[in-house]
């Protein structure tokens, strides 16, 4: 009604898009309470083979760390369709969306969610330019007083935010310095040790070892790509550019590390 106000009350046309609308509202609930249900239960029922064809095409995309990024992007997709319901000066639209773009950016580039690093990077490269889009945007159109007074209100919210953020993770820093933390952070590495031994440990057996294998491409690569390096550099000392090891004695020969050797695989096995 706001874009379009020549369209008065319970018109013909009022009529036909007000239902339309009730109706793409309706099917968004639907969607948004089904994908919900989906991701409260996926943690439970992931296991189920009957629910990971029912719902996979949700959960696949993120990591599974980070499968309840869904619903990052539900907020952020009703966030921004209620710009121009809140709000009528360019201004205030502006600064709207520009809050939202670096939320999610921060988000984003904190949590690092899609499964694939090129979609993430692709994620992290629009969101950049819309950033940069947003903030040169108020200089095509004139703020007037009220619009200038409304964007720096906005400004001076999001900065007062940043700020209590930045005092949050002071305080967590300090937390982490503490002496029970050090402590609390050794007795978690040492059960993160005995989990990784005995982890070791049962790979030994070639029944575990293939299911093991038959589920990897189901997995976070990037995971598998960073644990396969820390596998290699620290425990075969295999060096690798911009990585500290410890282990200096290498385990393999040469001919067998080599990249360009045709025959290292085979060498290997």
């Amino acid at each position: 009604m706001r874009s379009a106000p020549t369209i008065t009350n319970k018109s013909q046309t009022w009529i036909s898009l007000f239902a339309m609308t009730v109706g793409f509202v309706m099917l968004n609930c639907v969607a948004v309470a089904a994908c919900l249900t989906a991701l409260l239960q996926a943690k439970q029922n992931f296991s189920k083979i009957s629910f990971r064809r029912r719902w996979k095409f949700i959960l696949i995309q993120m990591r599974p760390s980070r499968y309840a990024w869904i619903i990052v992007l539900i907020i952020k997709g009703f966030y921004l369709a209620c710009t121009s319901v809140l709000f009528n000066l360019p201004a205030t639209q502006v600064a709207w969306l520009q809050f939202a773009v670096i939320s999610y950016l921060s988000g984003l580039l904190a949590f690092m969610p899609w499964r694939s690093v090129i979609v993430s990077t692709l994620d992290v490269f629009i969101h950049l330019i819309l950033m940069i889009m947003f903030l040169l945007m108020p200089y095509f159109f004139d703020l007037g007083e009220d619009g200038a007074r409304d964007i720096v209100s906005v400004f001076l919210v999001t900065g007062l935010g940043a700020v209590s953020v930045g005092c949050i993770g002071m305080l967590q820093v300090l937390v982490e310095m503490s002496e029970g933390s050090k402590k609390r952070r050794l007795a978690e590495l040492k059960k993160a040790t005995t989990i990784a031994v005995a982890t070791l440990s049962e790979m030994t057996s070639r029944d575990v070892m293939a299911e093991l294998l038959m589920e990897i491409p189901t997995q976070d690569r990037r995971s598998l790509d960073y644990a396969s390096t820390v596998l290699k550099t620290q425990a075969l000392a295999i060096k690798q550019p911009w990585f500290l090891q410890w282990r200096s004695e290498t385990v393999l020969e040469p001919d067998v590390i080599n990249r360009r050797s045709r025959d290292a695989q085979w060498k290997l096995l």
